[in-house]
């Protein structure tokens, strides 16, 4: 039996294909984020206003929270990789059967 190539969710390919380790690429996803923002802040010459908490406090909350998604999803996969073979033993089906059967319910659909 041939062995399809898996399918990973979209943003695990993106940086698979990057070639870059998962926290280097998150790194560099943030640090462009907060870049773009203090290029935005800079070219509506509000820099001055950028030197305040609020301001800080306000626009880095969604920066935060990709850099936090991004970090924790490598974890998460393990996680889910670990419940998925606990079914093993429940299922009674030999390996391959088992491995066709993940292979073919995890897919993920990107349309």
């Amino acid at each position: 039996m041939t062995e399809e190539s898996p399918t990973y969710p979209l943003v695990s390919e993106l940086i698979r294909r990057s070639r870059l380790p998962w926290y280097w690429a998150t790194a560099a996803v943030t640090a462009l984020l907060l870049v773009l923002l203090l290029l935005a802040t800079y070219l509506d010459g509000v820099l001055d206003e950028a030197l305040r908490w609020p301001f800080w406090r306000d626009h880095l909350s969604g920066l935060l929270l990709i850099a936090y998604i991004l970090g924790v999803q490598i974890p998460m996969l393990r996680l889910r990789h670990q419940a998925i073979q606990s079914f093993r033993p429940l299922l009674g089906l030999d390996d391959d059967d088992f491995d066709e059967m993940v292979a073919r319910i995890v897919r993920p659909n990107r349309r």
